[in-house]
């Protein structure tokens, strides 16, 4: 082994520069006036989603003038290129990218071995080395050879997925320009791998072609390592409490670890399932969860107010900034009864997600745990309304209507994803009632003829794997179709509860969820995470620039603040799932990095919540189990007159029946009454609606408006 010197020297280093970073650096050389116009216009003219409007917003929250975009835009000259060069060699990531090179020593690889591991073995490497330095600070904790496996495994796989469509069209493009050597595609393949990668130097080339690949990389090394090294800094301050939670005595050793249990947020942080001493698992999140033990505080108190709440209580360790949560095993009913009560307390839950405007419980966030349905994730209790400016005529008022019913909890059916499929079938069911294999309706990219040189990516098929959510009876997942009954019948007895006293009930969330801080769901993961795959396509690894430019498109979406934006384009920059937070007693958010967003809100959530207690009634109830009812496709009181062919409706005709025109006046009355009661008016009184039911078919029913 030898060690291998540092790359001081990297090329292109102003095309992984942001636009905001070289404003800063380049204020002594800002572009002319003609220059601006001309930057200005080419930049617009790309397609994009932001109109005029949105972009002047961008520029307010950014802090830029057109001028200092502009400059931010322009392709540098020879000066300015040394200025932007010697800054970055000044930052965090590349000081942190030098520390990786330094500390690399070559190892003998032998070339039938080679696969994309070979590209990155620098930094899987300085992971490795981290690992180890980490477990000698803390003696009395071991990681298996095992657990320190799929350790670097679990880090390769968050490097493949940034940087795997770069390899694949990088080699492509290698095999325009050189011959590469074997019989077969396989051996063509490692032949690509070793020759492109097969020094530093050769590394140092492709991260300089890739230069804001070499940055993203970095980065979530960066954020690898310090997550790595803080989980087992917090397992050894945790230590006897572990062993309390898990009941061992014996000494603690890491035997396995389940990675990437979740979204990465905040820096690259995500739940990872930790096995001990071969035997018992506990789940380890690493952010602050007070909320959950909050939460579990509720259901203790539930389950000593009446018997017919018994709710399972999970343990946890709750620390500042991290938590040790009891693993939830996926467990069978041993009869009848408890697939009867398992439904009747998951009916019970939808009543407390309602009443304390909780929402994306969907089917990975609830464990079927023999009869106790558990939440697992309890973090996105007392949420708003996504704050968007969407209008406000009367079909918008209506949706806004359905956001604050039951349906929105994630716990009650409900359709994702049947706007993008081009037939016209449904989407997928994602809600917590719902956990089989399903297809989604619409093709994703992933690669083919893996470890071939004729790898490639193609949009697929893709599968939802089954969840743990659904009770099983001898082995047999016992769906809910047979157990609505129980799941209304569970509703009405917990919202009815609340509504016997709810001064009690009210006294009992303020005490208990006091100055609560929750994470506040603004916008879907998958949206995300489309935007992060995106900005991963290779054109945006070759300039950071271009990242930007897709990232941008996020200021078209219709938040009532936009300062929103900014931050959520910061958290995907350095690949992170963007997450804010929100103090119950308060109108803004907080996002990843602690920045408060004011006025987000009208009004703190905490205040949503005494308003829904305050006018629960027994209408009320009733108004949303007839939701609850819905969602679950039990509507039958009538059936649609179907069109004919020639698409006029049927007409019925009565003979010798005689009308009295009173009781017809008397019944359209009612009628009309009925309406006026239900309407949905818009707040300037010229658009209205109402809520009704659409059958996509004999099975599935919908809420329209």
């Amino acid at each position: 082994m030898k060690t291998i010197e540092s790359i001081d020297n990297l090329s292109n280093l102003e095309y992984a520069a942001t636009v905001s970073e070289k404003v800063s650096w380049l204020q002594e050389s800002l572009c002319s006036i003609e220059e601006q116009n001309n930057l200005i216009s080419e930049w617009r003219n790309r397609k994009t989603l932001v109109n005029d409007q949105s972009f002047q917003t961008k520029l307010k929250y950014e802090n830029l003038t057109l001028r200092e975009f502009a400059t931010g835009i322009k392709s540098l000259n020879d000066e300015q290129q040394i200025i932007v060069k010697q800054r970055q060699r000044e930052q965090e990531w590349y000081q942190y990218l030098n520390k990786i090179i330094n500390k690399y020593r070559e190892e003998e690889i032998l070339k039938e071995q080679i696969d994309f591991t070979y590209a990155l073995r620098p930094f899987l490497q300085y992971i490795k080395d981290q690992l180890k330095s980490s477990l000698k600070l803390h003696p009395c904790l071991e990681f298996t050879d095992n657990a320190q496996i799929v350790t670097i495994g679990a880090f390769y796989k968050d490097c493949m997925n940034i940087v795997e469509k770069t390899l694949v069209l990088d080699m492509h493009n290698y095999k325009t320009n050189h011959q590469l050597e074997g019989k077969t595609s396989e051996e063509r393949f490692k032949d690509y791998i070793y020759k492109r990668f097969c020094s530093l130097k050769d590394i140092k080339t492709f991260l300089s072609d890739y230069p804001a690949l070499a940055r993203l990389l970095v980065e979530r090394t960066l954020f690898f390592s310090n997550n790595l090294c803080f989980m087992i800094r917090n397992i050894v301050e945790s230590y006897p409490s572990i062993q309390n939670l898990i009941n061992i005595s014996d000494p603690l050793f890491v035997s396995n670890i389940k990675w990437g249990e979740g979204d990465s947020h905040d820096k690259g942080k995500s739940v990872a399932i930790l096995e001990f001493n071969h035997t018992k698992n506990i789940v380890y999140k690493p952010k602050n969860l007070s909320i959950a033990q909050e939460f579990n505080q509720f259901l203790k108190w539930l389950n000593q107010s009446e018997p017919y709440f018994n709710f399972y209580v999970p343990q946890r360790i709750s620390k500042n900034g991290y938590n040790f949560e009891e693993f939830i095993s996926y467990n069978t009913c041993t009869s009848k009864d408890e697939v009867q009560f398992f439904y009747k307390s998951f009916g019970q839950l939808i009543g407390i997600a309602y009443l304390l405007c909780g929402n994306d419980f969907h089917y990975e966030n609830l464990i079927a745990h023999g009869q106790y349905p558990v939440l697992i994730d309890v973090e996105t209790l007392f949420q708003h309304i996504p704050p968007l400016s969407l209008g406000s005529n009367a079909f918008t008022k209506a949706k806004f209507e359905n956001l604050n019913s039951v349906l929105i909890t994630g716990l009650v059916p409900f359709e994702v994803y049947g706007e993008r499929d081009k037939k016209g079938n449904k989407g997928v069911q994602l809600s917590a009632l719902n956990g089989d294999e399903q297809t989604i309706p619409y093709k994703v990219l992933k690669p083919t003829n893996i470890g071939s040189d004729e790898m490639a990516f193609e949009y697929q098929e893709h599968t939802i794997t089954s969840a743990q959510n659904i009770p099983k009876l001898n082995n047999k997942k016992i769906v809910f179709q047979d157990y609505t009954s129980e799941i209304i019948k569970g509703f009405n007895e917990l919202c009815e509860f609340i509504l016997e006293d709810k001064e009690k009930c009210l006294k009992k969330i303020e005490e208990i969820f006091k100055n609560s801080l929750v994470r506040n769901v603004i916008k879907g993961t998958q949206r995300y995470s489309d935007m992060l795959q995106f900005s991963y396509h290779p054109s945006c690894m070759t300039n950071i620039q271009e990242r930007e430019k897709v990232l941008e498109n996020l200021w078209a979406y219709p938040y009532h603040n936009k300062e929103v934006v900014s931050h959520e384009i910061s958290d995907l920059l350095v690949g992170d799932i963007p997450i804010f937070y929100n103090s119950i007693n308060s109108t803004s958010l907080i996002s990843s990095n602690g920045i408060e967003i004011k006025n987000v809100y009208d009004e703190p959530i905490i205040a949503k919540v005494y308003k829904r207690i305050n006018k629960l009634t027994n209408q009320e109830i009733q108004k949303q189990s007839a939701f609850l009812t819905v969602s679950m496709g039990l509507y039958n009181k009538c059936i649609p007159v179907k069109n004919s062919s020639n698409g006029i409706k049927k007409k019925f005709k009565f003979n010798n029946f005689r009308i009295n025109k009173e009781d017809l006046l008397e019944e359209a009355i009612k009628i009309g009454d009925e309406l006026l009661a239900n309407v949905i008016w818009s707040e300037d009184y010229k658009t209205v609606t109402w809520n009704d039911i659409q059958m996509e078919n004999e099975h599935i029913l919908k809420w329209r408006h």
